[in-house]
């Protein structure tokens, strides 16, 4: 797990059985992540997996607040999705436009 999860944010699943379900986040406990998905079609029952099976999961269009680097602790709008290729396969780099002018 990248980031610190909280209760409602979008995460997908990256590794294990469940790889590419995503949905949001209804409880956090004992590094477990129980969350109800969303792109699983007729599922809707809550899904739990390890929290290091789970990354954070941005769309166009969400708000964000910076954690880390030169920008930290501004807010803004994603504004485009980029895949790229890293050590462990494609990774989503998204892109921000932050509040400020």
């Amino acid at each position: 797990m990248s980031a610190a999860m909280s209760i409602s944010d979008k995460v997908q699943v990256i590794k294990g059985e469940l790889t590419g379900a995503q949905g949001k986040v209804v409880s956090i406990e004992a590094g477990q992540v129980h969350f109800r998905p969303s792109n699983l079609d007729g599922f809707d029952d809550i899904l739990v997996v390890d929290a290091s099976f789970v990354d954070k999961y941005f769309e166009q269009g969400d708000s964000v607040r910076i954690l880390q680097g030169n920008y930290r602790g501004e807010t803004g709008i994603i504004t485009e999705i980029k895949g790229l290729k890293g050590e462990d396969g494609i990774v989503t780099h998204p892109i921000v436009k932050l509040d400020k002018t």
